[in-house]
């Protein structure tokens, strides 16, 4: 019986010491392969793309367009250009491709021409960018940028801004235009910021591409209130704060 059980722990021994270095390695490459270590990096082609969004006389529309702008830019790596558009003429735009994006085109004066497009699939039918009052303000796009930019369509489609913020952030723009289209969206993704909201409903590699940007424009620790103001970081980078 000692004979058996003295063969028996031999092996047992074995495992014993292999154990925990099969578990590590293991370990090691779980976390390779769910944490690569960054964002994966962008086609530079994609700037040769460029996104046109609609300018309307809509409220929150100059705040919304903004914020977009630095959303594609920073975290999607396409050129956007803004175009103003009538509501009039909004419909035809979005149908033929004058425009690729119009945010906030289903108000309550155009939601029986944005349903039916959307329902004959002339247009793209995108989330809302709000609701207010009991109105639902969904975005629109033109259907041809789902073969031109499907992963902006589909972050699009789960896009979930706060009415309450948006207003909040249009207010402060409003009592500051000094300050500029590119700081507008700059006060919004940084104080509404990675954790508390838009890492949410966004995907993670533009969130992270967008975070790493509001991190060396501002300046700011994370936490800091955002207020239109950078801290230099001339001394770190070797260049001013791009403007």
């Amino acid at each position: 019986m000692s004979g058996f059980i003295a063969r028996l722990r031999a092996p047992l021994l074995l495992v014993a010491v292999l154990l925990p270095v099969l578990l590590a390695a293991c370990g090691e490459e779980l976390f390779e392969t769910r944490f690569s270590g960054g964002p994966e990096d962008l086609d530079p082609n994609r700037k040769g793309t460029v996104i046109k969004l609609a300018t309307t006389l809509h409220q929150y529309n100059a705040t919304l367009n903004a914020i977009m702008v630095y959303i594609i830019q920073e975290g999607y790596g396409y050129t956007t250009q803004t175009m103003t558009i009538s509501e009039a003429e909004l419909p035809e735009a979005l149908k033929n491709g004058t425009v690729d994006i119009a945010l906030a085109a289903r108000q309550p004066t155009s939601t029986e021409w944005f349903d039916a497009a959307a329902a004959s699939g002339e247009i793209l039918k995108l989330g809302p960018t709000h609701e207010l009052d009991g109105h639902v303000f969904n975005s629109a796009a033109y259907p041809g940028l789902a073969t031109t930019a499907p992963d902006l369509v589909e972050f699009l489609q789960e896009a979930a801004f706060n009415q309450r913020r948006i207003k909040d952030t249009h207010d402060w723009y409003a009592a500051n235009p000094d300050k500029g289209l590119k700081r507008l969206a700059v006060y919004y993704l940084w104080n509404y910021n990675f954790e508390d909201d838009w890492k949410h409903w966004m995907p993670y590699d533009p969130a992270e591409r967008i975070r790493t940007a509001l991190e060396v424009f501002t300046g700011l620790p994370s936490g800091d209130p955002y207020r239109g103001v950078e801290k230099d970081r001339s001394e770190l980078t070797g260049r001013p704060v791009s403007q």
